[in-house]
């Protein structure tokens, strides 16, 4: 099990935190938020990779896209994912904390 120092993230969480922001019209500051995720020394930005992506092929229990991609990266990390997603949590591919 990893430690909270060396959890790895990607960046689809923070695009779709994007989306949440600009929906329910709230008045965040991504900026900072970025800033201090940035500094954090139990927060790592992962780029996309083609083999993670090649991964999702695979996710076919996980309907929505960016969840699947988000899924295939906690995989390849032995990472569990901080989440409420039922699709997620049904598909039973990755362990989830919640």
């Amino acid at each position: 099990m990893q430690s909270r120092k060396q959890r790895k993230n990607d960046s689809c969480p923070f695009i779709s935190l994007i989306f949440v922001i600009e929906k329910r019209s709230l008045r965040v500051d991504f900026a900072l938020i970025l800033d201090h995720l940035h500094n954090s020394p139990n927060v790592r930005f992962l780029g996309l990779s083609l083999e993670r992506t090649l991964d999702c092929l695979h996710l076919i229990a996980i309907p929505e896209m960016h969840d699947r991609l988000i899924v295939a990266e906690a995989l390849a990390q032995g990472a569990k994912l901080i989440t409420c997603d039922k699709a997620i949590t049904a598909s039973g591919l990755t362990p989830v904390v919640w």
